[in-house]
């Protein structure tokens, strides 16, 4: 199955789903990615939250942001990629209501979770879904052989 191009809409449904939380690799200005938490928003947009830490904050304003998403399921699959520009939280960036989190023994403070943090610009989401997926082989016992590796196209 080869895969299929995905609109900027059906990458945000995709990318929002089964919640508006996913962790992402997060690239900032060329650098290495970091993987990061982000609340997706309706168009599209992150906000991207660092707690007390204001260190992404600082070296990321007005930086250009490439922000990777990726899925690999039995059922289907999914990439997607998307860009933009940076800017720092500012305080009706922060979601009302607070986000809540379906984890369980969860933690999080999420009302200082957003205190600092940056918002990006997404320009346009492109993504790709299906394709390919290849589970690997599983691992051998002493004296026993391996089964054939086994190849999934994915929805």
């Amino acid at each position: 199955m080869n895969a299929t191009p995905l609109t900027h809409d059906d990458c945000v449904r995709l990318v929002r789903s089964p919640e508006r939380y996913r962790t992402g690799l997060i690239s900032v200005d060329g650098h290495a990615p970091l993987i990061l938490a982000c609340l997706i928003l309706d168009g599209g947009d992150l906000l991207i939250p660092t707690a007390s830490d204001q260190t992404l904050q600082r070296t990321s304003r007005g930086r250009p942001v490439i922000a990777n998403f990726t899925h690999h399921g039995l059922c289907s699959s999914w990439s997607i990629t998307g860009s933009g520009l940076a800017r720092p939280l500012r305080e009706h960036d922060r979601p009302d209501p607070m986000p809540h989190t379906t984890m369980p023994h969860s933690t999080i403070p999420f009302a200082g979770f957003f205190e600092n943090g940056i918002r990006v610009l997404i320009a346009r989401l492109t993504g790709r879904r299906g394709g390919e997926v290849r589970v690997p082989r599983q691992r051998t016992v002493a004296g026993q052989r391996a089964a054939a590796p086994v190849r999934v196209a994915a929805r």
